[in-house]
């Protein structure tokens, strides 16, 4: 058994641990530590494989370490559900931790014997140096479990936890991802090519690679975690900007109706004056009447400004389009939640149940319900509109039919599905009796957010 043989086994370990410390609040899928384990067997056997090539030079050995990576990072699409570029994204900053903590007790133990580092041997195919157990060896040992510690620990708290389980976790900068992964497989084979060409007694050389390669780790980690916190933060200020931009076209809707009704209430003077002559009132006009005040009811007050802005609008399309909205809403049960996730999740699920009131040709069949209410520390919420059609749900219970086949076509709830989950809610979608219902419970506590 040689040193090189250990060292892979060692290498994968190193790397799930790594990945585990940034991906461990991500979506997972069903039996996922049952996969996680065979998948790191079946990668642990994979690098034993690799043991099978012609391998000379300390520098085709390092070529070895990224191909068993890439092997981890389909293991991590097979055990957690998210994309692939989320999991390539965990997996860089994993590996860079791990380069990081290999350079570290490289720096440690070059400075303590003053000489070429043991670890450096590890990379050899000779027989395994821990085979005769001495002081020496069970020293350098500490030296690497404290140095591997340490910084997994410190990027934890200055890296890790910035994945916030309430907080959206999106990857949308491939480019950039590509970029980083290029930069550190660069790094790496510079190293490699210090351990197997540099001069072996020039212990300076190497102190001073091993710190240039941990600077430009954490150069990596921090253009990593960098692009993903102003990905998120972009997206919320672009959802952000839209909900200001809706409370300020609600601002001037209000204005406008006042207005309106105001001129109404001139109108109904005139009608009133000519009224007092006649002994009967024309149901025509009755109605002129009611229409004239009924765009007043538009106008929803909830003790939440967010479900008052979004359901403002929305009752304001209904009554232009004839469709009765009824709400009973209890906004104050939903102040622990991000105002942006608010507006998404009932803008995305009262435009659907628009749009499948509008292919109702019968105006005076248009219904949509939406109630909000507490139940034993649970956000109700349940969302009922006219349907007419035929659905087909796929495997996450999801609508799967188009706009053109169907009056509630599905778009936006992938949408409102990552809203519930990010809440640890249930959705459930479900059509009875030419009614569409979307049914949501969401625990009152916001500390059992996720990604």
């Amino acid at each position: 058994m040689s040193n090189l043989f250990v060292y892979k086994i060692i290498f994968v370990i190193e790397i799930y641990i790594g990945e585990l410390l940034f991906g461990i609040t991500l979506k997972k899928k069903p039996l996922f530590w049952l996969r996680l384990i065979f998948g790191i067997l079946l990668n642990i056997g994979f690098a034993l494989l690799l043991g099978l090539l012609p391998i000379g030079s300390t520098f085709v050995t390092t070529l070895v370490f990224p191909l068993i990576f890439l092997f981890s990072i389909g293991v991590l699409k097979f055990s957690f559900d998210r994309s692939l570029i989320t999991m390539v994204f965990i997996g860089f900053a994993a590996y860079t931790v791990q380069h990081f903590s290999y350079e570290l007790t490289s720096f440690v133990m070059s400075l303590i014997i003053w000489d070429r580092p043991p670890i450096y041997d590890m990379y050899a195919s000779n027989i395994l140096f821990f085979k005769e157990f001495s002081l020496h060896t069970f020293f350098y040992c500490w030296i690497y479990f404290f140095c591997f510690v340490a910084s997994y620990i410190l990027f934890y708290y200055l890296f890790a936890k910035r994945i916030e389980r309430k907080k959206d976790f999106y990857v949308k900068s491939d480019t950039m991802l590509i970029f980083v992964g290029v930069g550190l497989f660069i790094d790496i084979l510079f190293n490699s090519l210090i351990v197997a060409f540099g001069n072996s007694e020039d212990i300076v050389t190497g102190l001073i690679n091993n710190l240039y390669n941990c600077f430009c780790c954490v150069l990596l980690l921090y253009a990593l975690f960098t692009m993903i916190d102003s990905t998120r933060v972009k997206k919320e200020n672009q959802t952000l900007q839209a909900l200001w931009k809706r409370a300020e076209e609600q601002y001037n809707l209000s204005k406008e109706n006042i207005d309106m009704i105001n001129v109404k209430c001139h109108d109904l003077k005139h009608q009133i004056r000519e009224l007092k002559g006649q002994k009967t009132i024309s149901s025509e006009s009755l109605q002129d009447i009611e229409g004239s005040v009924g765009f007043y009811d538009s106008f929803v007050k909830t003790s939440n400004e967010a479900i008052n802005v979004i359901l403002t609008e929305k009752s304001i399309r209904c009554y232009k389009n004839n469709i009765a909205l009824s709400v009973i809403a209890n906004g104050e049960i939903m102040s622990f939640m991000n105002e942006v996730d608010i507006y998404s999740l009932f803008g995305n699920a009262l435009d659907n149940a628009i749009e499948a009131c509008l292919k109702i040709e019968d105006t005076n069949k248009r219904v949509i319900s939406l109630a909000i209410e507490n139940k034993i520390n649970m956000i109700s919420i349940v969302i009922s509109n006219s349907f007419s059609g035929n659905i087909i749900f796929d495997e996450e219970g999801l609508p799967k039919t188009t706009k053109e086949k169907n009056g509630y076509h599905g778009f936006g709830t992938k949408s409102i599905k990552a809203i519930v989950d990010k809440y640890n809610g249930t959705l459930n979608i479900k059509v009875i009796d030419n009614v569409f219902y979307l049914m949501i419970l969401i625990p009152q506590n916001e500390n059992n957010l996720h990604d």
